[in-house]
């Protein structure tokens, strides 16, 4: 079973930006959603390749499959096409 990981996303002045749980100073921005989905992708790749290569240990959560679960505040909450408001778990699909 997959282990789930949590993406905080909040609105700022100018942007989008997001942190992870479990990854001690990963923040990411973009200008849309999508461009944010995919910093957090790739961020959260780019730092478990940096670990590997400093020999420093890889967090439980990474170590096997895991889902990326995205935690919105209101504001970008209200970013979303309206459709997607009504899930109730916490993960959209395709977000």
């Amino acid at each position: 079973m997959a282990t789930e990981v949590i993406a905080r996303i909040g609105k700022t002045a100018n942007n989008l930006a997001a942190c992870v749980e479990g990854v001690d100073g990963f923040l990411c921005t973009a200008s849309t959603l999508e461009k944010l989905r995919t910093e957090i992708e790739e961020g959260i790749k780019f730092h478990i390749e940096g670990l590997m290569e400093d020999g420093d240990p890889i967090p439980a959560a990474f170590k096997g499959e895991y889902n990326i679960v995205y935690k919105w505040d209101v504001e970008s909450l209200m970013l979303l096409p309206r459709h997607l408001y009504l899930v109730g778990s916490g993960t959209l699909n395709g977000y």
